[in-house]
């Protein structure tokens, strides 16, 4: 295992901290029976080839061998590699959560982003290592590797100490639609065999994220079974899979009921989409694609009301989606807008951001709270939109 790492000029490639000579050892270091040696190992890898969600020249070499370590029999925590993997394809992968990735769609935008770049562009990415055929590489290279997640997905015992390997290899699957049908029929068919609720939530979550962007289209119409399942998990998983605008009233009521009626439905460790946070992921769905006001309005309203039962970071995720709906339509700001000439609904919306944990919890202040806030055109601190809203009164 891994015989030819050497025989890649590290010291000649680059990384976020200069030469990438330190690779090999960051990369034998995942082998280990060490727990400790791993974690290191890893973090170091996070730090120089991903360092901030950014890749290098370096960072495609390194790809190969993290697979290679994943077919290994021997090799430990391989669901950390494959999410590590996810990362190194695609960078923060929520960000393309509610449509998914389109193959030919970010590989054309990458080959064009490089033509583009200024002269000064490039001879300041020979300097640091980047450039984005690198980001291009690193896709296209975790992409012609999809059968060895596929293999994962079809050998691996489905017994509880594999869960973790197997929803990992699932989610990895969902993000690599140039072999989407392939890769959906590998899902579909594990669900039988799979016993916990979240394991099949997690196969029909990734179905759902790979139809979107996978040609030609097959059917997945026999999630819809699920929609009147007993689980609420299993119903949101599949109103998510099927929802596309304009919404189907079905699916805006399962929705709606997942954000507004079930805690547990935040955090759901063991399904890595949206880390977790199944609610946050169904309140994306509504607010993206709600198309009437009539949808709007009943979709502002369920955010509203589970905002104030959440932490720091999901009141943070709650509220950017109450903005897109407040903003849909919006030419004026509203913080330079009468509040006199704002809706019911909408002085409801600001009430709830106003009063949510988003700002920050105890002593602690949520910098990217504020920020997110003033980008969408509120008064930006909590103090001076409670000010603005007691103009109303």
């Amino acid at each position: 295992m891994l015989e030819k790492l050497d025989t890649i000029p590290w010291n000649k490639l680059q990384h976020a901290y200069g030469s990438a000579a330190d690779i090999p050892n960051n990369i034998r270091a995942l082998s280990s029976d060490n727990f400790e040696v791993r974690q290191q190992g890893l973090q170091a890898l996070y730090g120089n080839i991903f360092h901030q969600g950014t890749r290098y020249e370096a960072t495609p070499y390194a790809i190969p061998f993290l697979f290679e370590l994943i077919q290994n029999k021997n090799t430990k925590d391989k669901h950390r590699l494959i999410y590590y993997l996810i990362n190194l394809a695609l960078g923060y992968e929520n960000s393309y959560l509610l449509e998914g990735i389109n193959p030919r769609q970010i590989k054309t935008e990458l080959k064009q982003a490089q033509e583009d770049m200024s002269l000064q562009e490039i001879e300041d990415g020979k300097e640091y290592g980047y450039s984005y055929l690198a980001l291009l590489d690193c896709y296209v290279f975790v992409e012609e590797r999809t059968y060895i997640l596929q293999e994962i997905i079809e050998k691996t015992p489905k017994n509880d100490n594999n869960r973790s390997l197997i929803n990992a290899a699932i989610y990895a699957l969902s993000w690599f639609a140039e072999k989407g049908n392939q890769s959906m029929k590998c899902i579909k068919n594990q669900i039988p065999f799979l016993k916990h609720e979240e394991d099949i939530a997690n196969c029909i979550l990734g179905i759902g994220l790979l139809h979107k962007n996978t040609e030609p289209k097959s059917n997945i119409l026999y999630l819809e079974k699920y929609l009147t399942s007993s689980s609420l998990l299993l119903k949101t998983s599949a109103a998510i899979a099927l929802a596309k605008p304009p919404l189907d009233d079905q699916i805006i009521t399962i929705l709606i009921d997942s954000i507004t009626f079930n805690e547990a439905l935040r955090n759901t460790e063991i399904i890595p989409f949206n880390d977790g946070n199944i609610n946050g992921y169904a309140s994306g769905i509504l607010s993206t694609y709600a198309q009437t006001k009539e949808e709007e309005q009943k979709i502002l309203l369920a955010l509203c009301q589970t905002l104030g039962k959440l932490n720091m970071y999901q009141a943070t995720e709650t509220t950017v989606f109450i903005l897109e709906i407040l903003n849909k339509k919006r030419t004026i700001p509203i913080k330079e807008t009468n509040i006199k000439q704002l809706e019911k609904n909408e002085i409801i919306a600001l009430r709830a951001i106003a009063n949510s944990k988003g700002w920050g919890e105890g002593k602690m202040s949520f910098a990217n709270h504020s920020l997110i806030i003033k980008e969408a055109g509120l008064p930006n601190s909590k103090q001076k939109l409670i000010d603005y809203l007691a103009e109303y009164y």
